[in-house]
């Protein structure tokens, strides 16, 4: 309760100035805090977790973490995949390309919506300046894309092959000895990675320096090989939900304009038309007269 918190920090306060012991009350050694790279002040965590920092990182295990492009001319260079036609499927012959761009929160698979124009190895893109095009070596690679903003933490899905990453999607490469893709997607998709990514960096905005720090205790093969079975199922559950979806945005285009109008719907128009010509907006007046709505033209047909 409220009233008691005032009560219990100065009683903590007393105690520690006392030297008595109180459950509210831990003693952590300030070099302990050496331990993990940059030092940061994590004091909510157990020495034996902060122990496991001086395991191999995630970089030192050779796992890659690379921040991804940025175009400095997204209405230029990039589009939304109904924009565009079927052919950036093909990536021998297309002018577009799946691109990683962050998004909301998704784990597994999923937020594939926007494409990169990267027709002739993204000829166009490099010739523009102001464009600045990260990690090149890894463009193509089949990965691990990650949202690192947002209020419900840091989510990772696969990052397909044949796919390019933007600076709000940046990616995780296995490039050491150990490259189980699976494994590593549900290690950094597990409340104990979401955890750790939290304690180094408090804030809603996760830094590609933040998951290099994350500790990796390589595992057994027993248990890399159950928790890369549960990750595939994950994956491949959320390929079938994405497909499904795409299916009805698919259907949802092909149907534009050709909607039929319920009898509701255009009994509202006609009286909103005759509101309108008795002058009652000028504005909207002006609106529908530009559309020729207050002629032959309807909003639910093609014109």
């Amino acid at each position: 309760q409220e009233k008691y918190k005032k009560g219990s920090f100065e009683e903590a306060v007393n105690n520690a100035v006392q030297g008595v012991n109180n459950k509210r009350i831990t003693i952590i050694n300030p070099q302990d805090f050496k331990e993990i790279d940059g030092m940061p002040f994590m004091f909510n965590l157990s020495d034996g977790l902060r122990r496991k920092f001086e395991e191999k990182s995630v970089e030192e295990i050779g796992i890659k973490v690379a921040q991804g492009m940025a175009t400095a001319s997204n209405e230029r260079f990039v589009r939304l995949w109904w924009e565009v036609t079927p052919a950036f499927e093909n990536p021998i012959r297309s002018k577009w390309f799946r691109y990683s761009k962050g998004g909301p929160y998704c784990k597994w698979y999923g937020n594939n919506w926007a494409v990169l124009n990267w027709e002739n190895d993204g000829a166009e893109l490099r010739a523009f300046k102001k464009a600045v095009l990260r990690n090149q070596d890894y463009y193509l690679k089949k990965g691990i894309t990650y949202t690192g903003s947002g209020s419900k933490g840091t989510t990772f899905r696969i990052h397909s092959e044949n796919s390019l990453f933007d600076v709000g999607g940046s990616c995780v490469f296995p490039t050491g000895a150990f490259g189980n893709l699976e494994y590593i997607i549900a290690f950094m998709n597990s409340r104990l990675a979401f955890y750790l990514i939290d304690c180094l960096n408090p804030t809603v905005n996760t830094q590609v320096g933040d998951l290099k720090r994350v500790p990796f205790v390589k595992p057994s093969k027993e248990i890399e090989s159950k928790v890369s079975d549960l990750a595939t199922k994950c994956i491949e559950l959320k390929k079938k939900i994405d497909k499904k979806t795409t299916s009805i945005a698919n259907k949802v285009k092909k149907n534009n304009g050709k909607v039929k109008a319920g009898f509701k719907t255009k009994g509202f128009f006609f009286i909103m038309r005759m509101i309108l010509k008795s002058g009652w907006n000028e504005a909207d007046k002006n609106y529908w007269a530009e559309r020729g709505w207050n002629g032959k033209n309807r909003p639910w047909k093609n014109t």
